[in-house]
C-alpha cells in the first residue's frame, strides 16, 4: 500500500492533452505537434518528481516504509532480516528399548511427512525401558514444528531400541523467514534509540540480529565492573544456547562493541525445582469414572511394564484414556498423583501411563494403596504450569544488580527472577473445575524458590528456573 498513486508518463501526457482539448479545442494535438512535444517534456519532469516522492514515501521512516524501503533501511541501520529457525523440545521424544542402551547425540529420525529430526543431547534408555530425549529439527522453517502423539522413525535402526519413538512434548520454535512486521519493529527500535556506542540497548539489539536468538538480556558490570555480560536464549523448548552458538554470539558482539568495553557471553545454567499442587475441585465436578463403593486397592505395580493389578474387579466405566489417582499408603487424606490409563488388559489389570506431557510418576505405587477417581482438570492444570514455564516471563533468566548482593530486593531488569508459588497457583486455578490450589516446593524452600546467583565479581553464569516435575494431588 502506498500513500500516493504514481501515474506513468503516458498517463500524464494523456491528462494534459485532454485538459488542452477541453480548454482550447482548436489547438493541434497530433503526435509531433508543439502541444504533444511540450506535454511529453512536462510529463518527464513530473514523472521524475513522482519517483522522488515514491522513494521518500517508502524510506521516510522504518514505520512507514514498504518492503523495498525496509531493505534499504535494513542496510542503513545494519539490521538484516532474520532467516528461518528450527524447532526443538526438551525431553520431548520418548524412546523405548533395553535399559542402558546408548542414544547418541545427532541420531537421525524422520517424521511421517518426511521432515528430519535428530537427538539433541546424548542419553540412554532408563531402567524402566524408556527415556524422554531432547530432540531438534535438522532443517528450519515453520513446518519443522510437530505436535504431541506424532511418531518419528529412526533412519538407521539401533539394536535394542524400538525403531519408532513418540513425541510427548510438542516440538516448537520453528519459524519461516522473519515477518515484515517483526523486522520493521527491530528496525524502528534502532531508528528511535539510535546506537549509543555501547549502551545496554545496543548489546541487546546486536544479539537479536542473530537468527537463533529469541531473547537477549544485558548485565552491565557483570562479571567485572568494566565489562558487559550478555545472555541470549533460543526459541522453542530447548532455550539454552549450545557452546558453538555462545562462541558465535561472542564473536559477533566483539565485532561491534566499543574498543574500551570487555564483553562476555554468560553461560545459562538451568534448574528445575519440583512443584506439588494440591487442588480442590469445584462441587459437581464429574471425574472420569465413578469410584465404586469401597474403592479399589492396588495389589501390585510393575514399573517396567507399567502393569497395575487391583484387588477388586475394574469397573466397566474405567476405560483407556481415563484419569485415576493412586494414593500414597503413608498419607491418610485423599491425596495422590493422577495418571492415565493406557489400556485395561483384564478384569483386575490395566496399563498405567504418565500424563500427556510425558513426565514420570513421582513414586512407584506399592501394594495396599488406594485408587481414586480423578479429573481431566488436574491434567490441564499440570500442563498449564509446564507450558507457562516456557512462555511466561516470570520464569526466565534471573536479574542481578552487579554491584550488590545476590538476589537484591530490587531485581535488575523488568523480569522476576524467582520461582513464585502465587504465580503457579494462578496458572492452576484458572483451569475449569478447579476451585483452589495450594502450591508447595521442595522442603525448606518456602513459597519462593530463589535463583542461585553470585555477587560481583567473577561470575560468568546466570540461572534459568523452570518447573521440573509437577505433581497434582487432590
Amino acid at each position: 500500500m502506498t500513500l500516493y498513486d504514481t501515474p506513468t508518463p503516458e498517463e500524464i501526457i494523456d491528462d494534459q492533452l485532454l485538459s488542452l482539448a477541453a480548454g482550447l479545442p482548436t489547438v493541434r494535438r497530433a503526435p509531433g505537434s508543439t502541444a504533444d512535444l511540450e506535454s511529453r517534456g512536462i510529463a518527464l519532469l513530473a514523472s521524475d518528481l513522482h519517483q522522488h516522492v515514491t522513494v521518500l514515501e517508502r524510506t521516510v521512516t522504518p514505520r512507514d516504509a514498504d518492503e523495498p524501503g525496509l531493505v534499504e533501511w535494513g542496510e542503513t541501520l545494519v539490521v538484516p532480516r532474520k532467516g528461518p529457525t528450527g524447532s526443538s523440545a526438551q525431553q520431548g521424544l520418548r524412546c523405548e528399548g533395553v535399559a542402558l542402551t546408548a542414544l547418541p547425540a545427532g541420531t537421525l529420525l524422520t517424521s511421517a511427512s518426511g521432515v528430519p529430526y535428530q537427538i539433541a543431547t546424548a542419553t540412554s534408555i532408563g531402567a524402566g525401558g524408556t527415556v524422554d530425549a531432547d530432540v531438534e529439527s535438522v532443517g528450519v522453517g515453520l513446518d519443522t514444528q510437530l505436535g504431541e502423539g506424532e511418531r518419528l522413525t529412526f533412519d538407521v535402526a539401533i539394536p535394542s531400541i524400538n525403531p519408532t519413538a513418540t513425541v510427548v512434548r510438542a516440538i516448537t520454535g520453528g519459524a519461516d523467514e522473519e515477518s515484515i512486521g517483526a523486522w520493521r519493529d527491530r528496525q524502528e527500535a534502532v531508528w528511535r534509540s539510535k546506537r549509543q556506542g555501547g549502551s545496554a540497548t545496543d548489546y541487546a539489539i546486536w544479539a537479536l540480529e542473530l537468527d537463533w536468538v529469541d531473547r537477549a538480556y544485558v548485565y552491565p558490570g557483570k562479571p567485572t565492573i568494566d565489562a558487559v555480560g550478555v545472555v541470549a536464549l533460543r526459541a522453542g523448548d530447548i532455550v539454552i544456547p549450545t557452546p558453538a552458538q555462545e562462541a558465535e554470539l561472542l564473536a559477533y558482539l566483539n565485532e561491534r562493541r566499543p574498543v574500551t568495553d570487555m564483553v562476555y557471553v554468560l553461560t545459562v545454567s538451568e534448574r528445575r525445582p519440583n512443584v506439588e499442587i494440591v487442588v480442590t475441585l469445584l462441587p459437581g465436578t464429574v471425574p472420569d469414572w465413578t469410584r465404586p463403593v469401597g474403592g479399589l486397592t492396588l495389589n501390585s505395580y510393575d514399573p517396567a511394564t507399567r502393569v497395575l493389578t487391583t484387588n477388586e474387579t475394574i469397573p466397566s466405566d474405567l476405560v483407556a484414556g481415563a484419569l485415576l489417582t493412586v494414593v500414597e499408603a503413608t498419607v491418610t487424606t485423599d491425596r495422590g498423583e493422577p495418571a492415565r490409563v493406557a489400556a485395561v488388559t483384564g478384569g483386575t489389570t490395566m496399563v498405567l501411563a504418565p500424563l500427556v506431557d510425558g513426565a514420570p510418576l513421582k513414586y512407584t505405587p506399592a501394594g495396599g494403596e488406594e485408587i481414586y477417581a480423578s479429573s481431566a482438570s488436574m491434567a490441564a492444570a499440570r500442563q498449564a504450569v509446564l507450558d507457562g514455564a516456557t512462555t511466561c516471563e516470570n520464569f526466565q533468566v534471573t536479574g542481578l544488580d552487579a554491584m550488590g548482593p545476590a538476589n537484591p530486593a530490587k531485581k535488575y531488569g523488568p523480569w522476576e527472577s524467582d520461582f513464585r508459588a502465587d504465580l503457579i497457583q494462578t496458572m492452576a486455578t484458572i483451569q475449569a473445575g478447579i476451585e483452589s490450589a495450594i502450591v508447595t516446593f521442595p522442603p525448606g524452600s518456602g513459597t519462593i524458590v530463589e535463583s542461585i546467583e553470585f555477587p560481583f565479581p567473577n561470575d560468568l553464569t546466570v540461572e534459568l528456573l523452570r518447573p521440573g516435575q509437577v505433581v497434582l494431588r487432590v
